[in-house]
């Protein structure tokens, strides 16, 4: 696996992602041509979280997917339905083919009874978690980037 140059991915076009994006979830394919490129950021991030991880840098524990970031996660899913491009557009950027591993139903039973049973706690916990998350994404992609994934990502799925 290897980190490609974020300018890269961000230069890479998908427009037949980006249009049945936009098609699909009834946006402009403006607003679907920022939710492509802010997806190649979130896979380049995922990435480097990954490699860092696996060097033992301090990182976030996890790399979750938050609920503003959904819209994200969906171009990811709809950019994977073009099997040929993704795979093809993997292969040449990181290397390997970058697999989408959903929260199994289990995995998120046991979050709901850690919730359930920890209470205050549990948020807590949670809110911390999600701080250091922000930092994180603040730290290799800047304010920007941060302002679109929690505030203007919400906005254009809500219209």
């Amino acid at each position: 696996m290897r980190l490609p140059e974020l300018k890269t991915l961000e230069a890479y076009d998908a427009s037949e992602v980006v249009l049945k994006y936009a098609r699909d979830y009834g946006i402009t394919e403006t607003e679907s041509r920022l939710i492509f490129k802010e997806t190649m950021k979130m896979l380049w991030l995922m990435t480097k979280h990954q490699l860092e991880r696996e060097a033992g840098v301090d990182v976030p524990e996890a790399f979750n997917v938050h609920k503003p970031m959904v819209p994200l996660d969906n171009m990811w899913h709809e950019f994977i339905l073009f099997t040929r491009e993704y795979h093809d557009f993997c292969e040449k950027y990181f290397g390997v083919y970058l697999h989408h591993i959903p929260c199994s139903e289990r995995e998120f039973q046991a979050f709901q009874q850690r919730s359930l049973e920890q209470g205050e706690e549990f948020i807590q916990k949670e809110r911390a978690s999600l701080g250091i998350f922000v930092r994180y994404v603040q730290e290799h992609l800047g304010a920007e980037t941060l302002q679109t994934w929690f505030k203007e990502l919400p906005r254009i799925a809500l219209t």
